[in-house]
């Protein structure tokens, strides 16, 4: 939660919050989502298990789906 909330820290700061630094539908974004947590281990963020891309679903669970 605290990458959420500096990237809208930063995104307000540089004056692009209505643009980028939320999850908000009509705002630009690219996530992923990983199996592990990489607080305990960093080797976690080697491989997204799932990604959202220009808000276009290209990845879920493992499978390529463009």
């Amino acid at each position: 939660m605290d990458g959420l909330v500096a990237m809208a820290a930063t995104a307000e700061a540089i004056g692009l919050n209505d643009t980028v630094g939320r999850i908000k539908p009509g705002l630009v974004a690219d996530l992923a989502a990983f199996a592990g947590d990489p607080a305990d281990d960093i080797r976690h963020l080697d491989i997204a298990s799932s990604v959202v891309q220009s808000g276009r679903l290209v990845k879920l669970k493992d499978q390529t789906l463009v």
